[in-house]
């Protein structure tokens, strides 16, 4: 049966329809593809340069210390909490009371302690004051072990649980607290210290180290083709 001029004409112009739809589908399947490619490089890249600089202490492991710029970088380092729970043992409310007890920060000298870090919070992220007598070093300030002078609130015949946070950072300031005399012996309350937990924090001083690199030697041991700019505000 012959094809009419107005079949014909349906039949490419239908073509053309489809034509027209498929070509666009194609010109969105490359764009997205492309899409999704850049994405997932910029991920990786992101993933190694998070690796590269939050992974560690980098090499040397003291390099923010040594003015040089370093094999790699590494930009984390530990952060230690030990919990302490004070108890009342007698029925009496203790307000703003006094208490002393030994801490024993680096048994095995690890360098783990600098003295200005320290600071004491309770459960609730407030702040306390304290001062530390009889301690010992391991060597310059990283500190080995000491007693603490502290005041806090305990309700009578309950406790309370307090948190002493501490890193080897030399960067950290001391807080000026004003002096806690050292109390005299009392039995009626109790202080008892749980296991030392350890974390990971970004490290103020190798940030301030960071910061005082030569930058195209810094690029150096990134890899190439990573740009970057960094700003420490000391607050």
């Amino acid at each position: 049966m012959a094809v009419t001029q107005v079949e014909l004409a349906i039949s490419v112009a239908l073509f053309f329809i489809f034509f027209v739809i498929i070509i666009n589908f194609l010109i969105n399947f490359f764009t997205n593809f492309t899409g999704l490619t850049t994405t997932s490089e910029l991920r990786t890249d992101a993933f190694n340069l998070y690796n590269t600089l939050f992974a560690g202490n980098g090499i040397p492991s003291n390099w923010n210390y040594l003015g040089v710029t370093p094999a790699r970088v590494g930009l984390a380092d530990n952060l230690y909490m030990a919990p302490f729970l004070v108890s009342d043992l007698n029925g009496t409310a203790r307000n703003n009371y006094t208490i002393n007890f030994t801490m024993s920060f680096d048994p095995n000298c690890l360098n783990t302690t600098w003295e200005t870090t320290i600071r004491v919070y309770n459960a609730s992220q407030n702040l306390f004051a304290y001062t530390l007598y009889n301690k010992t070093y391991c060597v310059s300030s990283y500190l080995k072990q000491a007693d603490f002078a502290i005041n806090v609130t305990v309700p009578a015949s309950s406790s309370r649980m307090f948190f002493i946070y501490y890193s080897p950072d030399r960067n950290i300031t001391n807080s000026n607290y004003p002096t806690t005399s050292f109390p005299p012996f009392d039995g009626n309350y109790s202080v008892k210290i749980y296991p030392t937990q350890t974390f990971v924090q970004v490290s103020y001083s190798r940030l301030i180290a960071l910061r005082n690199l030569v930058y195209n030697y810094l690029r150096l041991t990134l890899g190439s083709g990573i740009n970057f700019q960094i700003q420490v505000f000391n607050q």
